[in-house]
Formats: structure tokens, sequence, C-alpha cells
């Protein structure tokens, strides 16, 4: 990706350079986020930029996420079974004046 325009102050948003399309909104949205951060500091040198040789792992936190997404589906089977989704419908919606 290209870096921000050198001239600040004379910044075609529209123009910004970009993968997809997007408005002229969001295009000028994230040149202010890229001056934002670059004038900060906090976008890091790509020079520095290291990938990891050994790839996906499997660790504790893997089986965690495993172990959490079967409670939560565990539960939302329940609650589906439990013909809770109308309870639930009803105290998001007002009732209805006649």
């Amino acid at each position: 990706m290209m870096g921000p325009p050198t001239n600040s102050a004379a910044v075609n948003c529209a123009a910004w350079p970009s993968t997809e399309p997007a408005s002229p909104r969001s295009a000028c949205w994230r040149a202010i986020v890229e001056f934002t951060f670059g004038g900060i500091g906090l976008i890091p040198d790509q020079a520095d930029a290291k990938l990891p040789m050994e790839g996906v792992t499997w660790n504790y936190t893997t089986f965690l996420n495993i172990a959490f997404l079967i409670l939560a589906g565990a539960l939302l089977i329940r609650f589906l079974r439990a013909g809770q989704r109308q309870d639930a419908h009803a105290a998001v919606r007002p009732a209805r004046r006649s």
C-alpha cells in the first residue's frame, strides 16, 4: 500500500489509493487514520516484521476456544428448545396497544 500523500494540506480524499471501491467519506477517514497513526509513530516498519516459521500451533487456548464453542452451542440449543425465543422477542419489542 502506498503511503499518505506528501502534500497533507491538499488531500484529495476521493483519489486515495484503495484495493476496493469506497465512498469518498470512507477514503477520507482512511486518510485521517493513516496520518494520525503515522504521526504518532504507531505504524511499524515492515522491515522489522517477522513471520513465525512453525505455522499454526495447538496450545491450551485452542482447546479452551473449542470447549467454549461447544458450551455456547449447547446453551443455544437449550435456549431454542425451551421455547424462550418468543419470550426474548417480547422483552425486546414493546407490547402493542389496541
